[in-house]
């Protein structure tokens, strides 16, 4: 990055880090210069500080800088009304500058009170009293979330060992490419990003659902449809996402460092996600009944005839055989065809018994089967599950692999 602030065209002169710390606060011109990192170099105050103070003072240069033509424009507009008015007629006309990211929305005020707020974090900072200072600098991020704001508060997270909040710090300041910063500040983020990646972890859940609630740990992440992925601390978390009306997705995940999880919830309705089932097809107890039915009738066929043929035989025995007085009856072995008939009809009447008995047995199962085959409503055994993935954290100079299941 050219050393140069992006509204003023003249370039930003550099402090040294005791003219830095000769500034009066109500200039504009705060040293925010912490004490090295105990991490990176063990001791504060090291030769590896003067990075730290480099770094701080132009954080500092580019807040004050950056409110200055503001202040010396406002001040230019006072003492020549007639000229103010000729510059307001140009700009009408010409060309509006537009803000960057990261100033947008940011007004004088909030600009100044960002000043004021860093400049408190600098004085707890030479005091040792990080947290302090941290909480300083987050208040000052309230106001105005500049980059190299975010830079410095990212180096005092790895003094106090926070490695999860300095990765966030971090990725903050790079958010914007390197314009905020200097070039070899941008570069030592993208170093503090790569080396952290290992000490976090990545939860990504994506929801496709509209105004599904997805919690972690009982906190709302965000509504559906959407994504959201966050750095967060190895450790295992409850993940649920529910809707009224839909099965409920809570599942417990365990995250390791350096490692990224996705999570798709498979977030099913009621109505979709009930499966109604018969243990068979509709038509067969009614087949069933319908073949016994079948059956009793031809039985019933076979016993009327084994009936005409019981009336025949009476009705022939009775002409044949009693029509002598003295002798009436006759033997077997003179009337064939008397025994004949009768033991047909005695035949027709066994098969017509056989057949009533399957008929009856037929007609029960068949009932039996339509009881048995009422409609049986069940889950989908996918409802209430999520797709879970596992994969490294990746950076642009590195592979790997990844690993999917559900649970």
């Amino acid at each position: 990055m050219n050393n140069t602030d992006p509204i003023r065209s003249e370039p930003i002169p550099k402090l040294s880090h005791r003219q830095a710390r000769g500034r009066s606060p109500t200039t504009g011109l705060l040293c925010v210069v912490p004490p090295r990192s105990r991490l990176a170099s063990g001791a504060p105050g090291g030769p590896g500080s003067l990075r730290f103070l480099r770094s701080a003072a132009i954080l500092v240069l580019t807040i004050g800088l950056v409110t200055l033509p503001l202040t010396a424009h406002g001040q230019s507009a006072d003492s020549d009304p007639q000229n103010s008015n000729d510059n307001a007629g140009e700009s009408e006309k010409g060309p509006q500058v537009q803000p960057r990211p990261w100033e947008e929305g940011v007004t004088p005020e909030r600009r100044k009170k960002a000043e004021a707020l860093v400049g408190e974090a600098y004085t707890l900072t030479e005091q040792f009293r990080f947290e302090q200072a941290a909480a300083k600098y987050r208040e000052a991020l309230e106001s105005w979330a500049h980059p190299a704001i975010h830079f410095t508060l990212g180096k005092i997270y790895i003094n106090l060992i926070k490695p999860l909040e300095a990765y966030r710090s971090f990725q903050e300041a790079v958010r914007w490419g390197e314009q905020p910063l200097e070039q070899e500040d941008y570069q030592e983020a993208l170093k503090y990003v790569k080396r952290l990646q290992g000490q976090i972890s990545i939860l990504e859940i994506d929801c496709t659902v509209p105004d599904a609630d997805v919690l972690v740990d009982g906190d709302l992440w965000f509504k559906g449809p959407g994504q959201k992925s966050k750095a967060v601390a190895p450790a295992a978390y409850e993940i649920e996402v529910k809707k009224e009306g839909y099965y409920v997705v809570k599942q417990s995940i365990s995250l390791f460092p350096g490692k990224k999880a996705v999570i798709t919830p498979n977030l099913m309705s009621i109505e979709d996600a009930t499966v109604v089932e018969r243990r068979w097809q509709s038509w067969k107890p009614w087949a069933v009944i319908g073949a016994g039915l079948a059956v009793g009738m031809a039985g019933a066929a076979i016993e009327w005839q084994a009936a005409s043929r019981y009336d025949d035989f009476d009705r022939d025995w009775t002409d044949t055989c009693t029509t002598d007085p003295e002798n009436p009856g006759c033997l077997v072995d003179e009337q064939p065809e008397l025994i004949d008939d009768l033991s047909r009809a005695r035949l027709e009447n066994r098969v017509a018994i056989g057949a009533f008995v399957i008929s009856g047995t037929s007609v029960l199962i068949g009932l039996a089967m339509l009881a048995l085959n009422r409609p049986q409503s069940s889950r989908d055994e996918s409802a209430g599950k999520a797709d879970f993935t596992v994969e490294p954290i990746l950076s642009e100079d590195s592979a790997g692999i990844s690993t999917g299941f559900s649970f």
